[in-house]
């Protein structure tokens, strides 16, 4: 789970997946946690890549609302089940319970993860999209071609 939610909707999200190993990537001091998370400072995207890689499933609870977020896609490169705050971009582009799962709130975001964990599926699913679909230079081209880009 990367870090970069306001600290309640955060600690909603940490208490919802109680029950499941959490490494948390922060550039804060956090304090109260459960014994389920374990706290690591912010890396260089090579080696939060490789952390993605070691992950089953890659919470992104923030992301842009109208444009593409480079974590997910890191997550897909990696192989690992993309868990996301819901955005046009990534709604557009993957499909829910297909190769991307989405949340709204604390009981979706449970459900997802236990949905990813029993469907590893989906993240490979997902890694293929995003590498058929998303190449660097296609990427680009989609981001500046993007409604939100030109409005």
């Amino acid at each position: 789970m990367l870090d970069h939610v306001k600290f309640a909707r955060r600690y909603g999200m940490l208490e919802a997946l109680k029950d499941t190993p959490i490494t948390l990537v922060t550039d804060r001091k956090v304090e109260n946690l459960a014994g389920n998370v374990r706290v690591e400072a912010p890396r260089s995207a090579k080696d939060l890549m490789a952390l993605m890689g070691r992950s089953k499933v890659v919470v992104c609870p923030s992301s842009h609302a109208l444009g593409f977020h480079e974590y997910p896609f890191m997550a897909f490169t990696m192989g690992a089940t993309v868990i996301s705050a819901p955005n046009g971009p990534l709604e557009g582009a993957f499909s829910n319970g297909t190769d991307i799962l989405f949340f709204r709130d604390a009981h979706s975001l449970r459900a997802s993860v236990n949905q990813a964990l029993q469907h590893p599926e989906i993240g490979l699913r997902g890694r293929e999209k995003a590498l058929s679909q998303f190449l660097p230079a296609r990427l680009v081209e989609v981001i500046f071609n993007s409604p939100a880009v030109q409005a």
